[in-house]
């Protein structure tokens, strides 16, 4: 009995080392901390949500206080106008520490760019800087 459970416990973690049981399409991405206007912050993806048609988003700031915060995505695409297509809705909100997780449809295959913009006031007239991440859905 003991040597059936030992083959087994062998047995499963050599199909999962060998990516057998990988279902991910896509390397998790972050822009990594950027200092901008005094604010330290970054935005990155959750690679687990990319084969559920859904871009997961998270955006964080060290320090302390109140920020307001929008996020956008957008596909690259091949056409004579920009080379950057807005996919869905802008979301917007305030912080102090971390977003919540943002939920952004994605378009299927392709490089997706996900950009958060920081500002001091909700009326997004006074801006603090952006940070920018890229992800490709394979």
């Amino acid at each position: 009995m003991k040597k059936i459970k030992i083959f087994t416990m062998l047995a499963v973690l050599l199909i999962t080392s060998l990516g057998l049981f990988s279902v991910e399409n896509a390397q998790a991405s972050s822009s990594g901390w950027v200092t901008q206007n005094g604010i330290q912050a970054k935005v990155s993806t959750n690679k687990d949500t990319y084969g559920s048609e859904q871009i997961v988003v998270t955006g964080e700031k060290t320090g302390t206080g109140k920020l307001y915060y929008m996020v956008e995505i957008a596909k690259l695409t091949v056409g004579p106008a920009s080379p950057w297509e807005q996919v869905g809705d802008s979301q917007y909100g305030s912080f102090t520490g971390k977003t919540p997780e943002l939920k952004f449809s994605h378009a299927g295959k392709g490089t997706y760019k996900i950009q958060l913009r920081i500002f001091k006031d909700a009326a997004t007239n006074e801006y603090v800087g952006s940070w920018t991440t890229n992800v490709s859905v394979k």
